[in-house]
């Protein structure tokens, strides 16, 4: 559910990244992080249509990533319509087996295992949350940003993520393996 994409900066103009369209500004935001007993810290964060750039957090990004790179990260959590928080208050008044699945179905991030129980005896499982659908790759490994060989085309829809109910041997279990 997380890309780290390596930006290349233009080499004509340091304040934008290329992309496969041409190059564009980085966006630029502060972050004001309060720190107890202490002064807070501002932190300039630039986005790249991938996401923030981490790697102007690192003191040897350019050894990592290459001079006139950067490194940003794209992940399912930083979308501005992630409704997660919303879906976890829906599934405290689910009753059944469709609310339950309907309150999860704004889950963004993270991607979870959640089992279900009822006082009718049903048991069930699904994995909510948004999974990229990229034109290749799979994660794995940081990507080249610039050429967009490995942007995400959209997400598995909800209806499609892995689910069960009532399983014919009456065992679910969890255990962080694929599903």
């Amino acid at each position: 559910t997380q890309d780290l994409f390596v930006e290349r900066i233009d080499p004509a103009d340091p304040e934008r990244y290329l992309a496969p369209g041409g190059a564009l500004p980085f966006a630029r935001r502060e972050e004001v992080i309060r720190i107890k007993g202490e002064e807070s810290m501002v932190l300039e964060v630039r986005e790249t249509r991938h996401g923030p750039v981490l790697s102007d957090l690192l003191p040897d990004a350019e050894a990592t990533f290459g001079q006139g790179h950067a490194a940003a990260l794209s992940w399912t959590g930083l979308a501005q319509d992630d409704a997660t928080l919303q879906a976890l208050f829906g599934l405290a008044s689910a009753r059944d087996w469709p609310a339950f699945v309907a309150a999860l179905s704004g889950v963004g991030s993270p991607m979870q295992n959640v089992l279900y129980a009822d006082v009718d005896g049903h048991i069930g499982f699904i994995a909510p949350g948004r999974v990229p659908v990229r034109k290749s790759g799979d994660g794995r490994w940081p990507v080249p940003g610039w050429s967009g060989a490995y942007d995400w085309q959209g997400f598995i829809a909800y209806d499609e993520l892995p689910r069960a109910l009532d399983p014919q041997d009456g065992v679910l279990l969890s255990a962080n393996n694929r599903v």
